[in-house]
């Protein structure tokens, strides 16, 4: 949600007030009502703050053209006109310094264009609803002033027309000879002039309104050497007997944002190639993988060894991991959860002992696991998710299991023979293939004289001695 359009909401009516207050002072010594004031401001204001969340301006604005139609009824000319917007445009960058908000780039685009496409939408119903011919010239002067764009004036039966010095340096026209259709065609580049056209005949059949809006690329022109962007502006106004007679409106040069717009493709273009690797990489993976987002822990991405991990069947993504695995909660795992998250500080189990409903048929099934809950941190370094890493270790771990049990139960079995031999008055030994003792229980150490430890691994020939190997040795 955009805290700027939230701010503009929050304080629209002590904004209205500063606005209206102000705007008054301008009119001085000729004052108007609050109402007569207000008129379509308040809708504006609603639109603006949608265009800010939505990050874009549409095509044209039905509430600035009524809201020009009603200034051209109380006598406003086309310089307070302007100035209204200029005026609360100012007032909602004040607000949003005295409340210290950062507003990114795109909402200070948008809060541009929208007023920039305010504007013009006022200054056209202004213009049609006036003597345009009359006032023509110091009108789109004014025009000029206000959207930093150029004006032209085209009448649809001679194919002639005007325009101001701003729009024929835009479109590289000389200064000396007249201004004809021909002439803004010629300077368009040849890739866009079907669809200048196009528009150009919608607008007169009527449709959109008989309004016409196309950007379009310039060939290149003095002082300018390369291919520029333009946006065209403009209203079809019908003459005495109602047929399309003339075309009044503004161009603009865009070419500014149009480079802003390709470098911002091409960043979002390289971030989605890397989001594509890291998920490449996330999804191949041979460690379970799942990113937790909000103080909640909803599911927003698992790797397959994950879904595996926890149960083929069950739904996780959009879900809670208290809704999705209910078993882990008396387990302690969601309470290490909101501890990661609220203290920031990763969480790392050894062999951690787990069990999971992997089928949902109530039978919980022992798994063991080396993991780790690792916070991740926004742009403002708050902790706004979770991202689990990890190993299922339930085999390695339950086969060491098995033979430490299976090595208790050797040595229990080996004290108890030796229990049995040393009973047994008799010498008893083992001897391997090489020769050496194995095994000696306690007579035989008693009656050589060395200790059970002495004896394993030395030779027979070595503790018997050379004479009694003689006779034994070959029976060994």
């Amino acid at each position: 949600m955009s805290e700027f359009a939230a701010l503009i909401e929050a304080e629209r009516e002590p904004l209205m007030r500063r606005w209206t207050e102000r705007l008054q002072e301008h009119l001085s010594p000729r004052t108007r009502s609050e109402p007569e004031l207000r008129d379509h401001i308040p809708d504006v204001l609603s639109e603006l703050t949608s265009c800010l969340r939505q990050g874009s301006v549409p095509a044209s604005n039905p509430t600035a053209r009524e809201h020009g139609r009603q200034r051209h009824r109380l006598g406003f000319n086309l310089k307070v006109l302007i100035h209204e917007y200029d005026l609360l445009r100012g007032l909602i960058l004040d607000l949003a310094e005295a409340h210290r908000l950062a507003v990114t780039l795109r909402e200070v685009r948008v809060l541009s264009d929208f007023f920039s496409a305010a504007i013009s939408e006022a200054v056209l119903e202004h213009q049609q609803r006036g003597e345009a011919l009359v006032e023509s010239e110091a009108r789109l002067r004014v025009v000029v002033e206000g959207l930093a764009a150029g004006s032209f004036r085209l009448d649809l039966g001679t194919g002639e027309g005007d325009a101001d010095s701003r729009f024929r340096r835009i479109l590289g026209l000389s200064e000396e000879v007249p201004f004809t259709f021909e002439q803004g065609t010629r300077a368009c580049h040849p890739a866009d002039l079907a669809r200048v056209l196009h528009a150009f005949e919608d607008a007169k059949a009527g449709r959109n309104g008989g309004q016409f809006q196309v950007e379009h690329r310039v060939r290149p022109s003095l002082p300018f050497q390369d291919v520029r962007w333009v946006e065209a502006r403009g209203q079809i106004l019908s003459g005495p007997d109602g047929s399309p007679a003339r075309l009044t409106g503004t161009v603009t040069d865009i070419t500014a944002r149009k480079q802003a717009d390709a470098e911002r493709e091409k960043l979002l273009a390289e971030v989605e190639a890397a989001r594509n690797r890291l998920l490449s990489l996330f999804e191949h993976a041979p460690a379970f993988l799942a990113l937790l987002s909000g103080p909640e822990h909803v599911y927003e991405a698992i790797n397959p060894p994950y879904q595996l991990h926890v149960g083929r069947e069950r739904k996780l993504l959009g879900l809670s991991v208290a809704q999705a695995l209910p078993e882990l909660v008396p387990q302690g795992f969601l309470q290490l959860l909101d501890d990661v998250y609220r203290t920031g500080t990763p969480h790392i189990g050894r062999e951690t002992f787990i069990r999971f409903d992997r089928d949902g048929r109530g039978e919980l099934e022992d798994a063991y696991v080396d993991f780790v809950y690792q916070p991740l941190r926004d742009a403002r370094g708050q902790v706004d998710g979770i991202v689990v890493f990890g190993f299922d270790i339930t085999e390695p771990v339950q086969a060491r299991r098995r033979a430490e049990a299976l090595a208790e139960k050797l040595r229990a079995s080996e004290a108890e023979l030796r229990q049995v031999t040393d009973a047994i008055p008799l010498l008893v030994s083992r001897v391997t293939a090489d020769e050496r003792y194995g095994f000696a229980n306690k007579a035989y150490e008693d009656w050589f004289g060395h200790t059970r430890e002495e004896l394993l691994g030395r030779p027979v020939r070595g503790i018997i001695g050379e004479a009694a190997y003689a006779v034994l040795g070959p029976y060994v």
